[in-house]
């Protein structure tokens, strides 16, 4: 399921929710022996917090995906935000990927990623946003990581440590780091072209 699909398919999910419960409240409003102010006042209350959730579910979009990357993706772009001692945030990177399908063709639209901070992927990041720089187009793979450096693993072990008090501080609830994974990067490979029919 590409993106497109999933944002359709989330935004009809939100609007069966609120259909079902506006249908709710008038069928037992309709059907009940209560005032007609607090049958109205229950519409009234049950709008504004339609209205309140729909703020709420908004102010989330643009936050990073709480998904893991795709296994095979494009690289557009990366922040790298180092480790604070100072405020014990154990950093974090941002990517902006797009998956590729089996052919190298980029499906759907860039997605905003967030991993847990390692020097190993930075270092590989910023050699890919030189090539990015360059002109150059860049692809990469994910996988979940076996074997990784001793400063990766203790990384990895102190992010799972601070993980709960860095969701409570910064970007909220929707702070969120994805486990380790073997990230790699490599040029942007040609498209698979299909094959010609025989005559």
């Amino acid at each position: 399921m590409n993106l497109v699909s999933q944002l359709s398919f989330g935004l009809l999910g939100v609007v069966a929710a609120y259909v079902v419960v506006a249908v709710a409240l008038l069928s037992l409003n309709v059907g009940s022996r209560w005032l007609w102010w607090i049958k109205a006042g229950t519409i009234v209350v049950t709008t504004l917090f339609f209205v309140q959730s729909y703020a709420a579910v908004s102010s989330l979009v643009g936050w990073p995906s709480r998904d893991r990357l795709p296994p095979h993706f494009q690289l557009h772009w990366a922040k790298i935000v180092e480790p604070d001692e100072f405020t014990s945030f154990p950093g974090a990177i941002y990517m902006w990927v797009e998956q590729l399908d089996a052919n190298n063709v980029p499906m759907g639209t860039p997605r905003n990623y967030r991993l847990a901070y390692s020097k190993s992927l930075k270092d590989q990041l910023t050699k890919a946003q030189d090539k990015i720089k360059d002109g150059k187009e860049v692809a990469g793979t994910a996988e979940m990581a076996e074997d990784r450096s001793d400063e990766d693993s203790r990384q990895a072990e102190e992010n799972q440590e601070r993980r709960e008090g860095d969701r409570q501080v910064g970007e909220g609830a929707n702070n969120f780091v994805t486990e380790l994974l073997d990230v790699s990067f490599q040029d942007m490979p040609d498209i698979v072209q299909p094959e010609k029919a025989p005559f």
